[in-house]
């Protein structure tokens, strides 16, 4: 490829990244599915193999999400293997959310109808329908469990204006 090939690449992926998260995603290789939400992605991301990775659909990936699907540690053994690697894929079902800062690292599946707390560290398989959290990532109860648990604070304000959140919200938190 040619330099100004590589340049023009480099600005409209740019240009992806800032405008449209998931079709930059899809431009560098990275396996999405329908209804899917990154939020606040930078190139850094998804990793130098982003084509090891598969998100399903209607998954939300929040800020400072990192996905590794290398292990440099094998650096260590270099002097034995010059030629050493370590790679594994990251599969993430259907209807899943990662929280904010979470590292997910290779080899890692995450079954569908998962919930990953913020500044988790995931490696292995979630189990379909958990709440995991944690460094390491632990599973804290399903998602059933979470929902009863949490139910007195859910609001249910997505569709109001940011007027409306704001006095709804200033109201039930009133001390």
């Amino acid at each position: 490829m040619g330099t100004l090939k590589k340049l023009i690449f480099k600005l409209y992926s740019y240009y992806l990244l800032k405008k449209s998260p998931l079709k930059y995603a899809r431009r560098i290789g990275v396996n999405v599915g329908d209804k899917t939400r990154l939020i606040g992605i930078n190139s850094g991301t998804f990793g130098s193999e982003p084509f090891l990775i598969h998100i399903g659909s209607n998954v939300t990936i929040t800020k400072r999400v990192q996905f590794l699907t290398h292990d440099g540690s094998v650096d260590v053994f270099r002097h034995r293997d010059k030629n050493i690697e370590y790679f594994g894929d990251i599969n993430i079902g259907n209807n899943v959310f990662v929280g904010f800062g979470s590292i997910i690292l290779p080899n890692t599946k995450i079954e569908d109808d998962v919930i990953v707390g913020a500044g988790s560290l995931v490696r292995g398989v979630l189990k379909k329908g958990g709440v995991y959290a944690g460094v390491p990532v632990k599973r804290i109860c399903n998602i059933e469990e979470f929902h009863q648990k949490n139910i007195q604070q859910f609001t249910y304000i997505r569709n109001k204006s940011k007027k409306q959140k704001e006095q709804i919200l200033i109201e039930k938190f009133k001390k």
